[in-house]
């Protein structure tokens, strides 16, 4: 297998250079969303983050990284264009799609996968589904795909206990904001994440060609929800 190079973004960061020298490595990008450096890579003890620890082991860690812009939406299409927001013009809420509000910049996918890379989306890494869409070699993967209503109660299955239908805010259909059930890694829509990028790097590894594989993780994103064991 190729050199495997991994870059995690807290909501943003990003990449190395000579990525497209004669050797091409294999890329595999972590999108976290909400997730602050409240790690224990970063001296935080209170917080027990062991598996990201361990990747910080072998990374290089950036303590001065800073997002071009507070909102998720914005913050990834300004992310993955390499542009500023431009307050009113472009990336300026949590809707923003990349596509529209700057339809000539060249998105990062379509940059790879140009360079003779297969280029995977999974889970949420532009805030649409559909944004950029074309510029990926897949068409981006997600759990539970955008839908027309969005005010359902748990039609992304975000709570796993019955109980939790209970406590519904009769403004927003939304349940409550945390949860603890007594379910496996794979019942969460990020447990079902990683087991599917886990089969793709397993795939793409067979593959005679590079590869970039982006994954962007829900969680610690509200509703703040876990199986028990955590």
């Amino acid at each position: 297998m190729k050199q495997l190079r991994a870059f995690i973004s807290a909501g943003t960061i990003l990449l190395g250079t000579g990525i497209f020298a004669q050797q091409k490595p294999n890329v595999l990008f972590i999108v976290v969303d909400d997730l602050r450096p409240e790690l224990g890579c970063y001296g935080v003890d209170a917080i027990k983050t062991p598996n990201i620890d361990r990747l910080a082991g072998k990374s290089t860690i950036f303590q001065n990284a800073y997002c071009n812009i507070p909102v998720s939406g914005a913050s990834r299409a300004s992310l993955l264009t390499g542009m500023y927001p431009k307050f009113p013009e472009r990336f300026r809420d949590y809707t923003t799609r990349a596509s529209v509000d700057a339809p000539n910049a060249v998105p990062l996918s379509h940059v790879f996968t140009a360079n003779a890379y297969h280029t995977i989306s999974n889970g949420k890494v532009f805030h649409h589904l559909d944004d950029h869409a074309a510029s990926w070699s897949e068409y981006p993967y997600r759990a539970h795909p955008d839908s027309a209503s969005t005010n359902k109660y748990n039609e992304w299955e975000m709570w796993q206990n019955s109980e939790s239908g209970k406590y519904i805010n009769p403004k927003t259909l939304r349940g409550p904001f945390c949860e603890s059930a007594d379910v496996p890694d794979s019942a969460y829509d990020d447990g079902k994440l990683a087991l599917k990028t886990i089969a793709d790097l397993k795939r793409l590894k067979a593959m005679d060609k590079p590869f970039f594989l982006c994954v962007g993780f829900w969680k610690p994103h509200l509703p703040f929800n876990a199986p028990k064991k955590y």
